[in-house]
């Protein structure tokens, strides 16, 4: 019996020593696979921060575009009617001063 008994403790360290190493194999490739995630983390992280800059940048650029064209074409537009006021302010500012004076008694 205690033969049995004896056999039956050795096979049960062996099966706690294989125990043993299977968790401590687990642990490891635990450890491996979580560096490894946070390498492909990090990765996909600087790659979708550099898309996202970039298409900020693109979007920017052409906002900046669409609002230089636009700006353009009202001054195309309006470069006449903007001479004439121009032109106008000139010529009333002549004849507010010339009135002025007159009343003034200066002409």
């Amino acid at each position: 019996m205690s033969s049995n008994l004896t056999k039956f403790y050795e096979v049960m360290k062996k099966l706690d020593d294989a125990i043993t190493d299977v968790e401590k194999v687990k642990e490891q490739v635990k450890g491996e696979l979580d560096s490894y995630l946070a390498r492909v983390e990090e990765e996909l992280r600087s790659r979708l921060d550099g898309e996202i800059k970039r298409i900020i940048d693109e979007y920017r650029s052409s906002a900046e575009l669409s609002v230089k064209r636009e700006v353009d074409e009202y001054l195309s537009r309006n470069r006449s009617l903007m001479e004439s006021i121009k032109a106008n302010k000139d010529k009333v500012i002549n004849e507010a001063v010339n009135s002025i004076l007159r009343e003034l008694g200066f002409q």
